[in-house]
C-alpha cells in the first residue's frame, strides 16, 4: 500500500528549504537567527566551532550546494539537523499512526518544529517581504511553491492532532478544537467543515461556538462529527511508554518510582493541591513517600486519591499507573489493619 505521504520527496524538500532559511535569515537577522531555526546539533558536526559559531555558518551558506557531499556544503549541518529528524518522524507517524517514542516526545516534537512551521507559513502563506523573498530563492533552488505548501500541510495536520490529543486529557469535556484544527485532523477541506456547521438555531451537523473572531468546536462534540462522517481518527500508537519498564517491589522503590513520572511530566508538588481529593495531610504523606521515609500513613492513599495522582501525572497511562500504586500499598495496608485486629 502506497504511503499518503512520500518521505523521501518530502525530506528532499525540507533540506532544500532548510538551506535557504540558512541564506534568508543570514541576510536579514545574522547568522544567529541562521543557527536558532535550523536548530543545529553541534555536537554531531566535528566541524563546528564554538568559539566563532557565526562564521561557520556563513561559510556553510557562502555558496547555495545541490549536492550534500561537497565538502563546506551545507549538508552535514542540515544532516544533523533536528528539524530534518523530526520531520522524519512526523512522516512516518501521518502514515502509519505509529509514534515512534512516548506521549511526552509526541507533544514535544511540536515545539521542536515550531520555528521551522513559523517560517513556512510566514514565507509562503504570508504577504509582504518574507513571501516575495521566499519565492525568489524557491524559483532559483527548484523548490517548488507546492512542495512547500505539501510540508506545510503536513506540519498542520500534525499540529492539529497534537492539540488534539492534549485537549482530549481536559477535564470536565472542557477541551476545545478550532474549526481549521478538526478540518486538518478529518483530513477535509476547511471550507467543508465551516459548511456543516451552518444554521446553528436550527440543527447543524456540527455544533460550534465563537470566541471573538474565532469558532471552536468542543472535543466531545468532534468526536461524535468525525463518528457521524465515518472519519476513524485514532489516539497515535505509541513504540515506547511514558511509565518506566521496571515496576516497583516495595513502598522504597514506589516513591523513587512516582517522583520519575512525575518529574518527567512536568508536574511539581505544589500543583497536586489542586487535586479534589488531596488534602495537605495527603501531600505531606505523598511527599514522605518520595523521599523514602519509613513513617508513612498509607491510610490516606484513598483510590480516589490514587485515581486522581495517576490522572494527574500520567494522563496517558493512568489506568495502569493506578494498578501500580494500588499493587504496592493495598497489601501493606492489609498487612496493617491484619496487625491492628481490624
Amino acid at each position: 500500500m502506497k504511503d499518503k505521504f512520500s518521505k523521501a520527496d518530502l525530506l528532499g524538500a525540507t533540506r532544500q528549504i532548510l538551506t535557504e532559511i540558512a541564506a534568508w535569515t543570514d541576510m536579514l537577522y545574522g547568522s544567529g537567527a541562521a543557527e536558532r531555526l535550523i536548530q543545529v546539533n553541534p555536537g554531531r558536526d566535528p566541524e563546528w566551532d564554538y568559539d566563532d559559531s557565526a562564521a561557520y555558518i556563513e561559510r556553510l551558506i557562502a555558496v547555495k550546494p545541490r549536492d550534500w557531499r561537497i565538502s563546506g556544503s551545507a549538508g552535514p549541518i542540515i544532516e544533523h539537523s533536528l528539524v530534518l529528524k523530526q520531520m522524519g518522524r512526523v512522516i512516518d507517524y501521518l502514515n502509519t499512526n505509529i509514534w515512534h517514542g512516548d506521549s511526552v516526545s509526541f507533544r514535544n516534537t511540536k515545539i521542536d518544529l515550531t520555528p521551522f512551521h513559523f517560517f513556512l507559513d510566514g514565507a509562503w502563506s504570508g504577504q509582504g517581504m518574507f513571501r516575495k523573498l521566499a519565492l525568489s530563492y524557491a524559483t532559483d533552488s527548484a523548490v517548488d511553491e507546492q512542495v512547500a505548501m505539501d510540508i506545510l500541510d503536513v506540519l498542520n495536520i500534525y499540529f492539529a492532532r497534537v492539540h488534539f490529543e492534549i485537549e482530549s486529557k481536559q477535564e470536565n469535556d472542557s477541551g476545545e478544537l478550532r474549526l481549521v484544527e478538526l478540518a486538518a485532523v478529518a483530513g477535509l477541506a476547511e471550507k467543508t467543515v465551516r459548511m456543516a456547521a451552518i444554521g446553528q438555531d436550527k440543527n447543524p451537523e456540527l455544533v460550534t461556538f465563537k470566541i471573538g473572531r474565532m469558532t471552536f468546536v468542543k472535543i466531545k462534540e468532534a468526536y461524535r462529527w468525525l463518528s457521524f462522517k465515518n472519519i476513524n481518527y485514532r489516539s497515535p500508537e505509541y513504540t515506547r511508554k511514558f511509565l518506566p519498564p521496571v515496576e516497583p517491589e516495595n513502598l522504597s522503590e514506589l516513591g523513587s518510582y512516582l517522583r520519575t513520572v512525575r518529574e518527567k511530566s512536568e508536574v511539581k508538588l505544589d500543583d497536586l493541591n489542586k487535586l479534589p481529593a488531596w488534602s495537605r495531610a495527603i501531600i505531606r504523606a505523598y511527599e514522605k513517600l518520595e523521599e523514602g521515609a519509613p513513617d508513612i500513613d498509607l491510610s490516606r492513599f484513598s483510590f480516589k486519591a490514587i485515581m486522581q495522582l495517576a490522572q494527574e501525572i500520567c494522563p496517558d497511562e493512568s489506568d495502569r499507573l493506578v494498578r501500580i500504586i494500588d499493587g504496592a500499598i493495598h497489601p501493606l495496608l492489609l498487612e496493617a489493619q491484619i496487625e491492628q485486629g481490624i
